[in-house]
C-alpha cells in the first residue's frame, strides 16, 4: 500500500467484519507477513478484547461472520480499533470510533491510546472521548470554534 496509508490508522464508526477468523479481521488491509499472534494477542489486550477472546475458547482462528452479525456493535468496533493499532501508525483518526462502547471500556481505551504518544483526531458526538485530547474544535453552522476542556458544551 501506499506510503502514507501506511502511517495512518483510520476506525471508521462502523468497522467492516469479514467472514474470517479473528486473526484475519484485526489483520485486514495490513501486509501478514510482519504480525505473529504474539502482536495480535498483545493488541487485542489493548483494545479490551481479552474477554470476547475468553469467548471464542482463546482461538484467533475463530471464525466471525460476515458484517459481524454474530458479535456486538462494541466488539466490532474494537475489532477495528485493533486493525488501526496493529501496524503502530503514526497517526490515528478515530471517526465516532467509540460510539458503540460503554463509558468505562471507552475510557480504557481512549487513556491506552493517550499513552501511545501518537497524534490523535477525534471525530465524536460523545464530549467523554474529548477529556484525553489537549485541543478540541466544535464545528457549528460552517463555523469551527476553538474550545477549552472547561467549554465542552
Amino acid at each position: 500500500s501506499n506510503g502514507w496509508q501506511k502511517i495512518i490508522g483510520y476506525v471508521p464508526q462502523n468497522t467492516f467484519i469479514l467472514n474470517g477468523s479473528l486473526r484475519e479481521n484485526i489483520l485486514f488491509g495490513s501486509s501478514k507477513i510482519n504480525f505473529n499472534d504474539k502482536k495480535i494477542l498483545d493488541v487485542i489486550s489493548k483494545v479490551e478484547l481479552n474477554h470476547f477472546l475468553k469467548k471464542l475458547t482463546g482461538n484467533l482462528s475463530h471464525v466471525i461472520s460476515q458484517d459481524g452479525i454474530n458479535i456486538s456493535g462494541g466488539e466490532k468496533q474494537r475489532i477495528g480499533i485493533a486493525r488501526a493499532l496493529i501496524h503502530e501508525p503514526e497517526l490515528i483518526i478515530l471517526d465516532e470510533a467509540t460510539s458503540g462502547l460503554d463509558s468505562f471500556t471507552e475510557n480504557k481505551i481512549l487513556s491506552m491510546i493517550k499513552k501511545l504518544n501518537k497524534i490523535v483526531i477525534i471525530v465524536t458526538h460523545r464530549t467523554n472521548s474529548l477529556r484525553i485530547c489537549d485541543k478540541i474544535y466544535k464545528i457549528e453552522n460552517n463555523t469551527i470554534k476553538d474550545l477549552n476542556r472547561n467549554n465542552l458544551n
